[in-house]
């Protein structure tokens, strides 16, 4: 999987649950621009075959397919490599800007206070897509815009989220009987020091 594999260069990826992409239907404008393109280069041909040479020609449109191919390239992983990833104790916002530009955004589960979703307008709903927000504990809000279901990945996520709470609360109560149990047995041998020391001033 090429995201996989291109956040490894970037984050941990070993302890990661699963990861969150942007719906199918944000590539659609790419994918119409570019064949609207490749139509009007196609029309283009044809029109000016009977007046440049051959060889010519096809060493023209040939670089401007490798240029279109390239922006295609540039567009699309722009989009595809934007990612939202989830470990157990942290979720990771991995925003790819361009070869050379990304962002990263750690929020510990500790600081998420909210996890919700919005859909926006007709689009949205018939693509069964929307935007995922994630609110901080500072009131901090950071969107990740235009996710596949929304609705079950906020579901999804919220149970995760408690799940961590729910796991950590118990680490704490076990380490406070633990806490407890060890005051006690702190208590007892003071208490049976002080005897052991009475014992041994009334023998001396």
């Amino acid at each position: 999987m090429i995201r996989g594999t291109v956040l490894k260069k970037y984050i941990n990826t070993e302890t990661i649950k699963y990861m969150i992409g942007h719906d199918f239907s944000v590539f659609l404008p790419i994918l119409a621009r570019n064949f609207i393109i490749l139509v009007a280069l196609s029309i283009l041909f044809i029109a000016l075959k009977d007046y440049i040479p051959p060889d010519t020609l096809y060493l023209i449109f040939l670089g401007a397919g490798v240029i279109l191919f390239l922006k295609f390239l540039v567009d699309f992983f722009d989009l595809y490599l934007d990612t939202i990833a989830v470990s157990e104790h942290e979720i990771t916002l991995f925003l790819w800007e361009g070869f050379f530009d990304n962002s990263i955004e750690i929020f510990d589960r500790d600081r998420i206070e909210t996890i919700s979703y919005r859909q926006k307008g007709f689009w949205d709903r018939i693509f069964m897509k929307g935007d995922l927000l994630i609110r901080l504990d500072d009131q901090i809000e950071f969107p990740f815009e235009n996710i596949h279901r929304p609705k079950k990945i906020v579901e999804k996520l919220s149970f995760y989220k408690n799940s961590f709470i729910a796991k950590k609360l118990h680490e704490q109560e076990h380490h406070h009987e633990e806490f407890e149990q060890d005051e006690r047995f702190s208590i007892l041998i003071d208490a049976l020091s002080e005897v052991v020391k009475d014992y041994a001033q009334k023998k001396a």
